[in-house]
């Protein structure tokens, strides 16, 4: 396949397999990452796709089980949280400052999918690399780092508007 061929087809087909994604896993991010490992698979394999005869159709059962795999790795979350609840639990020699940041990172994660929580986890409190994370999770490595980077900037958003609502009061 061609890149001709290959935009063509990313063109035609990424607005349907949005909406499959989307249906899914309930959340537009997860679905666009998750569409973005699809279509970063295919183009890592687009010599051998003149060998698939209904494309379409393959590339909607790989973006299902993408789908599936992410929303299967959800189900990790509940030990993500409990690996927060210990980390801050301990160490006891946190000043009151570090708790409230503690408790506001705590906030923040909560408010994030489950994938973008394991991608933190993993590289900041692990200290994974990102090709181990990549592959535990089934991600292109540019993906784990756009996710940690969309990570990282919500926790500052929410720090950074808890803060000044504290200095409005």
């Amino acid at each position: 396949m061609t890149e001709y061929e290959f935009d063509l087809f990313v063109t035609t087909q990424s607005d349907r397999l949005f909406g499959f994604c989307y249906k899914i896993m309930g959340n537009a991010d997860d679905a666009k990452d998750a569409l973005q490992d699809v279509f970063s698979i295919l183009w890592q394999k687009r010599d051998t796709l003149h060998e698939i005869h209904n494309l379409a159709a393959f590339v909607t059962t790989m973006a299902r089980n993408k789908c599936i795999d992410q929303l299967r790795s959800r189900q990790t979350k509940l030990k993500q949280q409990g690996l927060m609840d210990e980390i801050s639990e301990a160490d006891s020699s946190f000043d009151e400052s570090t708790e409230e940041r503690m408790g506001l990172i705590q906030l923040a994660l909560k408010t994030l999918p489950a994938q973008q929580q394991q991608v933190l986890l993993m590289r900041d409190f692990q200290g994974m690399e990102y090709a181990a994370i990549a592959q535990e999770l089934q991600m292109s490595q540019d993906n784990v780092r756009m996710t940690l980077s969309r990570v990282r900037k919500r926790i500052k958003e929410i720090i950074v508007a808890t803060n000044n609502l504290k200095t409005q009061i």
